[in-house]
């Protein structure tokens, strides 16, 4: 097997450094957003709300029709095709990140355009090394291709905790389950807030976690800012069931692609977790 090149061994967004304790390698990459005991204590309370939440296996094709009872707020202006688009996003993504192969994953990625982030800027930003060490105790083997790089990392994460990042459910109505819209402009490129009438800490509390992005699409939407006065943004939520038994939700940020009359997912974010080995998402 011969050494991987720096454009062999490409890579994506977010890892984790090297330091005394897991938690403060994860703190230290900015992969949690905070992690005060306040924060613990807001995501224990939320966790409360999740495990009192009706759930459906995640299953091939059936996470699709779970979303249309989804709660709506701000898609005044989004065309049923739009409204459409996005759930079939968000359902294509939780069924293919967490029931498929990465290599079926990597297939559609590719047949969608998307290309791999190098292995430099991986590793710079996220430090990816360091990160499979935490998770395995071993050092990052020599590979030959991104498409084994890029499995060795997905498998450590989904084999990581007792599985507390192999999702297995998907919340089965509106309770746990939530779409939000607004337009984004360069004056104000906030994404739109989900909100829950029975917790204010639902969708956020005070505990955040970006996934790895392994691929970047055709534009981002910063670039598709640059090209137009505005772009339509949304974030799906979901709260999702892990094979160890904990609730957490999920959340898909997408923006509107003029130019090719899609969705394109931006970031995942893990949120309210409690410590128990979560890990980001390598997306």
């Amino acid at each position: 097997m011969r050494a991987p090149s720096r454009k062999v061994m490409l890579g994506s967004l977010f890892g984790v450094v090297i330091l005394a304790s897991l938690s403060a390698i994860l703190i230290q990459s900015g992969v949690f957003a905070t992690s005060t005991n306040s924060n613990l204590a807001r995501a224990e309370r939320a966790a409360g709300v999740y495990a009192a939440l009706d759930m459906a296996p995640l299953r091939t094709d059936e996470v699709r029709p779970l979303l249309e009872g989804a709660s709506w707020t701000g898609a005044e202006g989004l065309s049923d095709a739009q409204r459409d688009g996005l759930l079939d996003h968000a359902a294509e993504f939780l069924e293919l990140y967490f029931l498929m192969s990465p290599e079926d994953y990597i297939r559609r990625q590719r047949g969608h355009g998307h290309t791999p982030t190098d292995f430099d800027e991986l590793q710079r930003v996220w430090l990816i090394r360091e990160n499979y060490r935490a998770m395995t105790g071993l050092e990052l083997p020599v590979v030959a291709s991104f498409e084994e790089l890029y499995a060795l990392l997905r498998n450590a994460t989904m084999a990581y905790g007792r599985g507390t990042n192999r999702a297995v459910a998907v919340a089965a109505d509106s309770s746990g389950l939530g779409v939000s819209v607004r337009s984004m402009d360069s004056s104000d490129r906030s994404w739109p807030r989900l909100t829950h009438p029975v917790h204010a800490d639902f969708w956020y509390g005070g505990r955040s976690m970006g996934a790895r992005r392994w691929w970047q699409p055709l534009r981002d939407h910063e670039a598709a800012l640059r090209e137009e006065t505005e772009i339509k943004v949304a974030v799906v939520g979901a709260v999702v069931e892990f094979a160890d038994g904990t609730r957490r939700p999920l959340l898909m940020k997408f923006f509107w692609d003029c130019d090719l009359g899609t969705w394109q997912l931006a970031y995942v974010n893990n949120q309210n977790f409690l410590d128990t080995g979560v890990r980001p998402l390598d997306v």
